[in-house]
């Protein structure tokens, strides 16, 4: 079994191609590390922008590097191509691997982040792990062990939703957000397409949203770049009082266009 993960795919140096993409072993994205958050540019509002780590070289190196985010390779634009990618997030700060030279705690600018599964099992094994990555039933923070559910109408993050078989959710839509973080959250948006569509200021450490989104499918649909398929997502950002995130992997309707 093989799946494949793209890291800082905004970096420009390092950065990831979409051109080039095959859905069956690329079903998860990392939107965050320690070259910062690569969901959308920095031109568009990212407080977390991809930056290199270090710039210059021995006493002239310093280790908040220039914004360095590649157009055209950050996670949204993958997802407005209609690919379904699940997110995640990660560290790459090398503390662990040996020989990585001196330990130094601050090697990034950016803190690690971390990544989130979400089973109701007794007892996790290594097939339930691996079923859930590739279910995309998985979220990532920037650190913050924040809890997240997410649902469009009764589908869980990560979910493919088919219209012609729940043709209800043509016209409209139910949305449901509970949170429960250990730092306070400041607010929280509702993206559909790379566009919000809901936010709300909380000022507390836990939350619950029922939103309804009333615009009919067709109105808002995108076209999938590679197949003759229509599609919505929908995802939450989170943006917590001290400068950390998290965000819950999309939920998609698809249609096929006959």
């Amino acid at each position: 079994n093989t799946l494949l993960i793209g890291h800082h795919t905004a970096l420009r140096p390092g950065h990831r191609n979409w051109d080039y993409f095959f859905q069956p072993l690329e079903k998860l994205v990392e939107i965050y590390s320690t070259w910062g958050n690569q969901e959308y540019s920095y031109s568009e509002g990212n407080p977390i922008p991809p930056r290199y780590k270090f710039f210059g070289y021995g006493k002239y190196a310093i280790k908040r590097g220039p914004i360095l985010g590649k157009k055209g390779c950050y996670v949204q634009d993958a997802l407005l191509r209609g690919y379904k990618l699940g997110f995640i997030a990660g560290g790459d700060d090398h503390i662990g691997a040996f020989p990585s030279g001196p330990m130094d705690i601050d090697n990034g600018i950016y803190p690690s982040g971390i990544m989130a599964l979400w089973s109701y099992k007794d007892k996790l094994t290594k097939e339930e792990l691996w079923d859930k990555l590739i279910s995309r039933k998985c979220y990532g923070t920037t650190g913050p062990r924040v809890i997240v559910q997410f649902w469009v109408e009764n589908f869980f993050m990560g979910e493919i939703i088919k219209l012609i078989e729940n043709i209800h959710l043509k016209d409209k839509r139910c949305i449901l957000l509970s949170l429960f973080s250990p730092k306070n959250i400041e607010k929280i948006e509702i993206v559909r397409n790379s566009k919000i569509i809901y936010k709300k200021n909380i000022n507390k450490n836990t939350f619950r949203l029922k939103f309804i989104d009333t615009d009919n499918f067709h109105s808002i649909s995108h076209q999938h770049s590679k197949k003759q398929e229509s599609f919505v997502f929908y995802y939450p950002r989170i943006f917590l009082f001290d400068s950390n995130m998290a965000w819950a992997s999309p939920i998609w309707i698809i249609n096929p266009n006959n």
